[in-house]
């Protein structure tokens, strides 16, 4: 079971996509019997972008973890702050306008007629690799 506590500017909820936890053992120089081994416990998560978009941080703090081994609960090291800024991008996009040529939107243009009139619903779409 692990409980995380979220704290500061308007994060609201957090969805937590995946855990696990990684044990690494090292062998001591010192001894040929003994490992050093270390676990750590990897989550990864979903921070929703506020309304402010303005710079924030997610102080995550790991409370406690129940081994499946045993029945004690242990206190775990608090993680570092993690800065986060929510990030949103508008790109205009060159549709094809009703009377322009190739050389408006380069990559689209307008059936034309004997006459030079618009064929409309048609486009002729041109691809370069």
């Amino acid at each position: 079971m692990i409980r995380l506590l979220f704290l500061q500017n308007m994060v609201i909820s957090v969805e937590i996509l995946s855990k696990s936890k990684l044990e690494k053992c090292e062998k001591r120089t010192d001894s040929n019997d003994k490992l050093n081994c270390t676990t750590k416990i990897v989550i990864n998560m979903a921070v929703p972008s506020g309304s402010s978009g303005g710079e924030a941080f997610v102080v995550a703090e790991i409370v406690e973890v129940e081994e499946n081994s045993t029945n004690n609960m242990q206190t775990l090291r608090v993680p570092p702050d993690v800065p986060f800024k929510p990030q949103e991008f508008f790109v205009k996009t060159r549709k094809c306008q009703p009377d322009a040529g190739a050389n408006v939107v380069k990559i689209c243009e307008r059936l034309r007629d004997e006459d030079g009139h618009i064929i409309e619903h048609t486009r002729v779409a041109f691809s370069t690799y």
